[in-house]
Order: C-alpha cells, then structure tokens, then sequence
C-alpha cells in the first residue's frame, strides 16, 4: 500500500514539474508570427555554369548552310535532332552566350536583311521567353528562345510546308 501512495505520489510530482505548476492538462504551443524575413525567403536552385564553345560553320547541316542560316558567332550547337528538312523536319539547340535579346536581335537582323527571310507573327509558346517565325522558299523557321541565367537556348525547327496535293 505504502509502494502504490509513493508511485501515485512520484507521478503527481512529476506531472506538476513538467506543466510547470500549471493545472491545465493541455497547453497550446503557439508559434512566433512570422517575420517580413521568412515570408520573403525562398529557395534558390543554382544551377552549374554553361561552358560556350562556338559551333563553326562547317558543324551546322548541309541544308541549313544551303537555305542561308546565320551562324552565330557566341552559339554552340548542343542538341541535333533530324538534319534534313522534309515532312518531319529539322530540330536544333544551340546554346548561344548572348542575352536573350541580343540573340534575337542577330537572328532577325541577319534573317530578313542578309538571308531574305521574311518574318512573320508568332504567339509565344507555354515557357518560352521569345518566339519567332521566319518563311522562305516554301520552309518555315521557328525560332524559340528560352533565357537561362548565364545563355540563352534557341530551338531552331525548319519544315517544309506540306504538298496538299498529295492528300486530294
């Protein structure tokens, strides 16, 4: 009897210790309103800087050097998709070390006053930061720009525009 007063005894003093005196059997932790600090800070993903080296002209398509494409000088060809134009068409990357602008800017300048590209309107693609298309001769050319922190990414695709009449 005495063994179960000094159990009974110990876990009432424990239980007093531990709320601190208090005789509330629940308390709320509250947390600290949040600051102007936390709620502006945000994780950051940083990715690995891009290495350019520039692609020469002899490393681009046959057909792309044929139609009269410019070769950027600061772009570095990174992906090749099919390299003839015809019904699927041709599928480039590059990586060019220019802002997004300056790399439009060259494109559209040397497209349509050296190569005799003509521009014509373009609604931007979902994620992209710039849109361009240019026609010649029956082919399409779609620029499509996306700026990274330290390049920018062209995707370049060139399609022949289909010959209905094999369909009627």
């Amino acid at each position: 009897m005495r063994a179960l007063i000094y159990i009974f005894s110990c876990t009432g003093l424990l239980f007093l210790i531990a709320c601190n005196g208090d005789s509330a059997t629940e308390t709320a932790v509250t947390p600290p309103p949040p600051t102007e600090e936390s709620t502006t800070k945000k994780t950051k993903i940083q990715k690995a800087p891009v290495t350019i080296n520039p692609s020469q002209e002899q490393e681009y398509p046959q057909v792309v050097r044929d139609l009269g494409f410019p070769i950027h000088p600061n772009a570095e060809i990174a992906m090749m998709g099919n390299t003839i134009i015809d019904d699927e068409g041709l599928l480039m990357r590059l990586n060019v070390a220019d802002k997004i602008e300056e790399a439009m800017d060259y494109y559209q300048k040397q497209l349509t006053l050296e190569y005799g590209w003509r521009e014509e309107e373009m609604k931007i693609y979902q994620g992209a930061d710039k849109a361009m298309l240019f026609k010649k001769d029956n082919i399409d050319c779609r620029l499509i720009a996306i700026q990274e922190a330290d390049h920018t990414k062209v995707m370049i695709s060139m399609n022949k525009a289909p010959d209905i009449s094999k369909y009627q």
